[in-house]
């Protein structure tokens, strides 16, 4: 059973920290499912929530639907190492629980949870930017490895997260940059980080001609051993065929 306790919003002093989200893509994360630490841990609601968007001013607004969550993966960190606990900014519509799971072994097996209620100690609903600290010990005790953080929200409301990081003994955090309180707008154009392309699709193969592929290059060679490649030009199909398989590719 996950315990549940208060978090605390007086933060320690100094600079170091370790990011874990900050929120500065949107294709990493609601594409490629991947937060901001390197490797990448995995980072995904599953399909639980309304709406799941980020901006490109580190923001990430969720719209929760009942039984609702987001998690970020921390590759099984053994976080007491060197961090002293979790700090993010939030604008929260409601209650919302923040659960660690972990373990105390290397290989994350016989993983655990516990729970912080993260403004049980506010009293109500904040709709401006909060800063939420929270240290291990709100958590467990002893050495833990981390394998994901789960936020669960406890309404259908509106909640808007700020960068999730780690942070170190004697970290100090300024006062959290104000959150937008209202979603952003389907026809707010923002700037892109790369040249987005107008181009159309390119065909890079459709099996019309027998040697080579649309773009005029060679494809493999059958070695009529190991691997058999035919090409039929009339369907527009290639055969693959390996020992005891068959595998078919088509345009």
């Amino acid at each position: 059973t996950a315990a549940t306790t208060k978090a605390t919003t007086t933060a320690p002093s100094g600079t170091c920290d370790l990011t874990v989200e900050d929120f500065n893509d949107p294709q990493r994360l609601t594409f490629l499912g991947y937060n901001a630490l390197l490797p990448p841990g995995p980072s995904s609601d599953d399909g639980t929530m309304a709406s799941f968007s980020v901006d490109y001013s580190q923001r990430l607004t969720l719209k929760p639907k009942a039984n609702a969550y987001y998690y970020t993966g921390l590759n099984c960190i053994l976080v007491t190492s060197k961090y002293a606990g979790l700090v993010f900014d939030a604008t929260l519509g409601g209650e919302m629980g923040v659960t660690l799971e972990y373990s105390t072994t290397t290989n994350c097996q016989n993983i655990k949870t516990a729970t912080v209620n993260a403004i049980a100690q506010l009293g109500a609903p904040k709709s401006t930017a909060t800063r939420v600290v929270i240290p291990w010990s709100k958590f467990t005790t002893g050495a833990i490895y981390v394998n994901s953080i789960v936020f669960n929200p406890t309404t259908t409301a509106q909640y808007i997260l700020g960068p999730i990081r780690l942070y170190c003994p004697g970290s100090t955090y300024p006062s959290p940059a104000p959150l937008p309180n209202k979603p952003i707008s389907a026809g707010t154009a923002f700037p892109q980080p790369y040249p987005v392309s107008t181009a159309g699709n390119l065909v890079v193969d459709n099996f019309a001609n027998a040697n080579n592929n649309a773009l005029g290059f060679g494809r493999a060679v059958s070695d009529n051993t190991l691997i058999k490649i035919a090409v039929n030009t009339a369907s527009k199909q290639m055969t693959v065929s390996f020992p005891g398989t068959t595998n078919e590719a088509s345009d």
